[in-house]
């Protein structure tokens, strides 16, 4: 037995010498890497570091320590590239890093505010991503930070506070209907993931309340003339909202709940997970509230009817070759409303309560084809539904009225062509494609054609050149409606780098918009009828503006101008009110923002948005304004952030100008502010988990019921006509919410690598 355990020992010592001696050179081919992670200021704790080695698709991951701090040891010697994220900052990234054998490499990254970036990317304007500054048309971006210091939960919250940006949102009525440079909410198109919304009302509106914001991540708004790419829809502009959708493999859950005034209540959560060839997002929303300013006695104060909402998502890809993905988006959302008190001389039944079921359907399957490493081939299906329910309980007599159905349907088939061609030692992306849609409405109260559709086909093409520091982009679309023959719609943007951080921008779109079904067919006498007369819209849309981006200062300027012709209105100065072509008007101003980073953390920001609508003058006719919108808004914004105490906190105001008379309303809105504050609290913890707790106030002075103003005419006005006198029975008021207070928790988990 002993000389069994000598030859036992001795094979064990000499297997360890073995081991100590060719392990040694492994052990000499290995560094290790220290990223520190910082902003102007100081160190962030709790920030993602990624390392990936160039080649590979194996990542490595830590997370800062107290000192901002990130550690990888025992990498192989080569070239890695990092990437660094924290929440409110944009991701930052260093490529190429070299780590050699036996070395210990320092290096630091400093992160920017996401509205500081000059790395921010977007996706909307030209159908492909892109960084924001190269952008021609003048867009705005609203991260996953700005969504949340707002504690928005639908677009309307969100929107509203953006009326120095170009945007407006009218809240009157219990609705939110936006409009982007003076162009109203029928030229403006509004997308989910990429895909059309429906839903809009016989004037073309479109309901923001409606759309919860549970999963988004971002919103970008595109300001100018989107048609050449878009369609009619985007005469004005094109809002996207954004889910979101990781490219790290691994799995994330994000659960939102929030409590507040009026019995508001909001559960949120979004799970997602990516493998090597494909991944998926799913998320679900439930929220109730019972709203504000609901009297039967007064029914036309309808600030916000008392609604329940219940919405879900999914998202998923797949790669099934290296050179086919498959991708999928489905879509629900669904909301009761109940009660809805109306009443008034367009109600002739006495008050009734209007009882709403509101739901929309949306999926969209795609097919993605590699060609080749520069081109791609890509075939997608949309299709979308929305179904409105109505039934109306009269206060007084009890009486039940169960109104017709109203379903709306949109199918599209789309395939795209990209190629990305290279000359001058630049890429030059082109891009086009065939797109079929079919449009179809079935409303009770619709006239003559109570079941109305329309087929379009559609070609379009674009080409961006990239000349160095001059970009230019050029496209054209080609859409041939069944009702209402065909347009060409053509486009030109460019972009000018003076510096690396200084831009020059100019762009210029037309628009063609035919008439929604509704304004052509709407039959409910003897107040509203639409208008089978009506002929399309026209536009021709210019800007131009300067952008400054660096890390502590961003500011642009933009001038628009869009001249419009047979603009479609909706008549309120004859009887029975109806739809008209206003043969020609003018919207045109300036967009201004500007945000500083300074010292302890404050960060101002400020947007002002100028704006005339007139009706020129011409053959003899005074120049008229139109009105509908305030010559001048803002938004103005106070942020304080300390990432090293995971705290973040905000002071908001928006602030709106006076609304002047014009040719289809005389009477007037006066200007009012809204203010907001809000603070919040981050705890990061071990395993990839946080904890996240906010609080808020909306409505800080308690801002309420911004009637509309009558105005008298000159020298023949009525004897009960009474300057200034607000119009306290008028429906479409601007109804804000009294001071109201919310809290919530959001439990995050992030298992990524």
């Amino acid at each position: 037995m002993s000389h069994e355990r000598t030859h036992a020992t001795r094979r064990a010592l000499t297997l360890l010498l073995a081991f100590l001696a060719g392990g040694t050179p492994a052990l000499a081919a290995q560094g290790s890497l220290l990223v520190k992670v910082m902003d102007n200021y100081g160190v962030i704790p709790d920030a993602t570091v990624r390392v990936v080695a160039e080649g590979s698709d194996v990542t490595h991951r830590a997370q800062t320590d107290g000192a901002g701090v990130a550690r990888f040891d025992a990498l192989s010697e080569g070239r890695y590239d990092l990437r660094a994220s924290f929440t409110g900052f944009a991701e930052a990234e260093i490529r190429g890093v070299v780590v050699a054998a036996g070395e210990v490499l320092q290096l630091e990254i400093v992160l920017s505010l996401a509205a500081l970036s000059t790395s921010v990317t977007v996706r909307t304007p030209n159908r492909r991503e892109q960084l924001l500054l190269d952008v021609a048309e003048p867009t705005s971006v609203f991260d996953e930070a700005e969504v949340a210091d707002t504690g928005a939960r639908s677009a309307k919250d969100l929107l509203s506070e953006q009326n120095g940006s170009g945007i407006q949102v009218n809240a009157g009525g219990g609705q939110g209907h936006i409009s982007i440079n003076g162009i109203s909410n029928a030229g403006v198109l509004l997308l989910l993931n990429g895909r059309r919304y429906l839903g809009k009302d016989a004037n073309g509106n479109l309901n923001l309340e409606d759309i919860q914001l549970a999963g988004v991540e971002r919103i970008e708004v595109v300001k100018g003339a989107a048609s050449a790419l878009y369609g009619s829809d985007a005469l004005g502009g094109v809002v996207n909202f954004i889910t979101h959708n990781p490219d790290e493999r691994g799995a994330e859950n994000t659960l939102l709940l929030s409590a507040g005034s009026y019995e508001d209540f909001r559960v949120n959560d979004t799970f997602s997970w990516r493998g090597s060839r494909g991944g998926f997002t799913a998320t679900g929303g439930w929220r109730t509230y019972d709203g504000f300013d609901l009297q039967p006695e007064d029914p036309q104060k309808v600030g916000q009817p008392k609604s329940k909402w219940w919405n879900g998502s999914a998202t998923a890809d797949l790669q099934f070759s290296p050179r086919i993905v498959g991708r999928l988006f489905a879509d629900y959302e669904n909301r009761e409303i109940d009660p809805y008190f109306f009443a008034g001389a367009t109600q002739m039944g006495g008050v009734y309560n209007s009882i709403r079921d509101l739901t929309r359907h949306t999926i969209a399957p795609e097919l993605e084809f590699l060609l080749a490493s520069n081109a791609t081939v890509r075939l997608q299906y949309n299709y979308g539904k929305y179904l409105r329910d109505e039934t109306q309980v009269f206060v007084d007599s009890g009486d039940v009225s169960v109104q017709p159905p109203w379903r709306e349907w949109n199918q599209e088939l789309k395939l795209i062509g990209r190629l990305s061609w290279k000359a001058g030692g630049h890429e030059h992306p082109l891009q086009g494609g065939y797109e079929f849609r079919k449009e179809k409405l079935e409303r009770g109260s619709l006239g003559a054609d109570a079941k109305p559709e329309r087929d379009i086909n559609v070609l379009w093409l674009q080409q961006e050149l990239d000349l160095g520091r001059f970009t230019l982009t050029g496209g054209v679309r080609y859409d041939d409606y069944s009702d209402f023959g065909s347009e060409w719609s053509p486009k030109v943007g460019a972009t000018f780098a003076i510096t690396p951080d200084h831009r020059l921008r100019a762009s210029f779109g037309q628009g063609f918009r035919p008439p929604y079904f509704g304004q052509l067919y709407l039959f409910t006498p003897p107040f509203f009828v639409g208008n089978p007369d009506l002929v399309p819209e026209k536009s021709d849309s210019y800007s131009g503006g300067y952008s400054y981006a660096s890390r502590k200062v961003q500011v642009s300027a933009d001038y628009y101008y869009n001249k419009i012709k047979d603009g479609i209105v909706f008549d309120l100065t004859g009887f029975p009110f109806t739809f008209g072509n206003l043969d020609r008007y003018n919207s045109e101003g300036v967009n201004l923002s500007a945000a500083v980073s300074l010292p302890a953390g404050f960060t101002p920001s400020f947007a002002y948005t100028y704006n005339k609508r007139v009706r020129p003058a011409e053959g003899g006719e005074p120049e008229e304004d139109i009105g509908g919108y305030p010559r001048s808004s803002a938004f103005v914004k106070l942020l304080w952030q300390n990432p090293r105490l995971g705290l973040r906190a905000n002071v908001r105001a928006q602030i709106n100008g006076e609304v002047p008379p014009g040719v289809v309303d005389t009477s007037y809105q006066p200007g009012y502010q809204v203010w907001y504050a809000q603070v919040r609290k981050t705890f990061a913890m071990s395993g990839g988990y946080t904890f996240d707790i906010f609080a808020q106030v909306d409505n800080i002075f308690d801002k309420r019921d911004i009637y509309r103003r009558q105005t008298c005419p000159a020298g023949n006005a009525p004897p009960e006509c009474v300057e200034g006198q607000p119009l306290t029975e008028e429906l479409l008021q601007v109804w804000i919410a009294p001071r109201a207070f919310r809290v919530g928790i959001t439990f995050g988990m992030d298992r990524t690598r």
